[in-house]
């Protein structure tokens, strides 16, 4: 009988195909952190009036905490996209704030300035609520109920000017989640984390 002792490498000892297969491993068996996202989304939303539902979720160490309703899935799919859950009326100072917050995200300020456009002819005074429905998680499952808080007629071309509008920041939170999920699985990124983490593997890259 005979003990064989297998060698163990770290990262930048691995050959190129080695180095390969251990990114390979990270980027299937590690969760795709969004919490940050999500939230700064939900914070920009809440500097225009768009209040998105909280909901009560667990983490991964079974602690709870409140986290915006977003439902999104992603990113090679037909029907791959970014929805919510929440309510929406007119806060003062939106765009001015949007703007200060994210400076040169002229999509994002071109939402808010839609938005801002259509109140005024209603002094302010246009609301919606927002519920997904459906299996799919993208803009167009989003059902957006347009209205007036003192029952005024809303016009139709402005009720779907409303839409459009929260649908589009639907749109704008899913490529967020796009972006960040490129930059997370980039080869740089995913390197820098593996020897970060002193994970070690075989020759051929496997985790030990």
């Amino acid at each position: 009988m005979r003990t064989i002792t297998p060698q163990v490498f770290e990262f930048n000892e691995l050959s190129d195909s080695a180095k390969e297969k251990a990114r390979e491993w990270w980027r299937t068996d590690l969760p795709f952190d969004t919490e940050h996202i999500i939230d700064d989304a939900a914070d920009i939303a809440d500097m225009f009036g768009l209040d998105i539902r909280q909901t009560l979720k667990t983490r991964a160490d079974n602690t709870y905490h409140w986290a915006p309703t977003v439902y999104w899935s992603g990113f090679c799919n037909q029907g791959d996209g970014a929805s919510f859950d929440g309510s929406y009326k007119y806060k003062a100072g939106g765009l001015k704030a949007v703007k200060a917050h994210a400076p040169k995200d002229e999509t994002l300020h071109r939402i808010v300035q839609r938005l801002q456009e259509v109140q005024r002819r209603y002094f302010y005074a246009v609301t919606a609520r927002i519920k997904q429905n459906g299996r799919y998680s993208h803009e167009m499952t989003m059902e957006v109920d347009v209205t007036h808080r003192e029952y005024r007629k809303v016009k139709r071309d402005d009720e779907e000017e409303v839409i459009d509008c929260l649908r589009d920041f639907a749109r704008w939170i899913y490529r967020q989640l796009e972006a960040e999920y490129g930059y997370q699985n980039s080869d740089e990124v995913v390197d820098e984390t593996i020897i970060i983490n002193a994970y070690e593997f075989d020759e051929d890259g496997n985790r030990i």
